[in-house]
C-alpha cells in the first residue's frame, strides 16, 4: 500500500464554485504525490455535498452539522488525515500544478520547519502583502489601524524580504499553510477559541516561540486567493476580528492588568471607528460588456455568447499580452471587459504566472476560468465583490 505523502485539508463554507474550482486545480497539481484530499464543510446552505459527489468523488468530505469556526473545523480535519504534510487550504484559492511539488522539495530541504507559506495573489495577479508577516504587538498592531502602514519602526507586513524571494518570516496566513502533520499535531493545531481570525497569527507565532522552529516564505511559489470569497466585512465581521485581537493579546502577552484595560479600551475605540468608516458594498459584479474567450476550443465561444447575450470573441493566451497593451492605450474598447481562461486549453500554473505579470490595472478589467468538464465561469478581483459566476 503506497504511503500518503500530502494530505490537502480545505474548509468549506458555501461558495461550492469557488471550491470547485479549488479542487479542479488541486487535483492537476496531485498528480504525481501520494496524498488525500480532505474538504470538511461548516453547514454550508448551498449543495457543496452534491458538487463533490459529482465531480470529485474520491475526496474525502466531512459535513459538519453546524458552523464549527475556522480553527475547530481544521483540527477535527486534520485528525482524518494520514499524509506526512498537510496542507491547510482556503476554498477560494487556485494552485499551480507544481506547487505542492516545490513546497515538498522545499519542506525537505527546511532544517527546523514550522510552517511553509507562498506568495499569493489575488485574482487581478497583486500581490497580498499578508502573505508574509510580523508578529501583531500592540504597537505593530495600532500602527496599523492608524494608517501607518508604512512604518519603518513596526511594520505589519514583512519586510526583510521581498515579496518574490524566501526566507524566514514572522507569520504566514491561514489561506495556505504547508507544514508536517506532526508539527501541527505537537502544536495542537489551531485554537478553538479563535472562531474565525488570528488562529494563523497564533499558530505561527507559537510554532516559532514554543517549538522554536521557523515560518518559511516560498516567494517564488504563486498561488491565487480570492479575497471576495472571504467574508464580507460587516458588524458581524468586526465583531469576531476584535474579539480574536482580544483573546491573541490575552494569551500571548499576560493577564497585566494595564495591557489588558488597554486592549479592551482599543479595540473597543477602533471598532467604533471602522464602524463609522464607510465601508464599500460587498455586492455581487456587474454584467460585464464584452467578453474574451482564451480557448483552444472555438465551439464554446458560441454557447458562452448565447448564455450572456453579449459580445464574444476568441483570442489564444500568446495574443493576450499584446491587446491588453493596445486597450490600456485607447479609450474606444468596452469600458467592462472580462477575459475567461478555458481551463481544459491551459494549465493552472501558465494562467496564474500571466495573470501576476499582466495584473488588471482597473475595475473595468476582469479575469474569469472556465472550469473543466463543466459550463461554469467564476472569477473575483476585487476584496468587496463577490465575483460574477456564469452558467452557460
Amino acid at each position: 500500500m503506497v504511503e500518503i505523502e500530502l494530505s490537502i485539508v480545505i474548509l468549506s463554507y458555501n461558495a461550492p464554485d469557488f471550491l470547485h474550482l479549488c479542487l479542479d486545480s488541486v487535483h492537476r497539481a496531485l498528480v504525481a504525490i501520494p496524498s488525500e484530499i480532505i474538504v470538511i464543510d461548516n453547514a454550508s446552505t448551498q449543495a457543496v455535498d452534491k458538487m463533490i459527489t459529482t465531480h470529485f468523488p474520491e475526496v474525502i468530505f466531512i459535513q459538519n452539522k453546524k458552523n464549527e469556526g475556522f480553527a475547530k473545523a481544521n483540527n477535527k480535519a486534520v485528525k482524518k488525515a494520514t499524509g506526512k504534510y498537510i496542507c491547510i487550504l482556503n476554498p477560494d484559492t487556485v494552485v499551480g500544478e507544481t506547487t505542492f511539488i516545490k513546497c515538498l522539495q522545499t519542506a525537505k530541504k527546511q532544517a527546523n520547519l514550522g510552517a511553509l507559506g507562498v506568495q499569493l495573489i489575488d485574482g487581478s495577479g497583486v500581490f497580498l502583502p499578508e502573505s508574509k508577516r510580523n508578529e501583531p504587538t500592540p504597537l505593530v498592531s495600532l500602527s496599523k489601524f492608524l494608517g501607518m502602514w508604512g512604518s519603518q519602526k513596526y511594520p505589519y507586513y514583512s519586510k526583510s524580504i521581498n515579496k518574490q524571494d524566501s526566507g524566514n518570516v514572522e507569520v504566514l496566513v491561514g489561506a495556505f499553510m504547508f507544514l508536517k502533520r506532526e508539527v501541527y499535531t505537537n502544536a495542537n493545531g489551531f485554537d478553538p477559541r479563535f472562531f474565525m481570525y488570528g488562529e494563523d497569527i497564533d499558530l505561527s507565532i507559537r510554532l516559532k516561540k514554543d517549538l522554536k522552529l521557523n515560518n518559511f516564505y516560498l516567494g517564488n511559489e504563486k498561488v491565487i486567493h480570492f479575497k471576495g470569497e472571504s467574508g464580507i466585512k460587516d458588524k458581524k465581521y468586526r465583531k469576531r476580528f476584535f474579539e480574536a485581537m482580544r483573546i491573541y493579546y490575552k494569551k500571548h502577552y499576560g493577564n497585566s492588568w494595564c495591557l489588558n484595560i488597554g486592549v479592551q479600551i482599543g479595540t473597543r475605540l477602533l471598532s467604533m471607528i471602522q464602524s463609522f468608516k464607510r465601508q464599500k458594498p460587498h455586492t455581487k459584479a456587474a454584467s460585464y460588456d464584452h467578453y474574451y474567450w482564451i480557448s483552444n476550443n472555438p465551439q464554446l465561444q458560441h454557447r458562452l455568447k448565447d448564455s450572456t447575450q453579449k459580445p464574444v470573441t476568441g483570442i489564444k493566451l500568446s495574443q493576450l499580452p499584446l491587446q491588453l497593451k493596445t486597450q490600456n492605450c485607447k479609450n474606444n474598447y468596452p469600458s467592462k471587459r472580462c477575459y475567461i481562461f478555458d481551463m481544459e486549453s491551459y494549465n493552472y500554473q501558465d494562467v496564474i504566472n500571466f495573470i501576476n505579470k499582466y495584473p488588471c490595472k482597473n475595475k473595468e478589467l476582469n479575469y474569469s476560468f472556465r472550469i473543466r468538464k463543466s459550463y461554469t465561469v467564476i472569477g473575483s478581483v476585487s476584496s468587496s465583490c463577490l465575483g460574477e459566476t456564469i452558467y452557460f
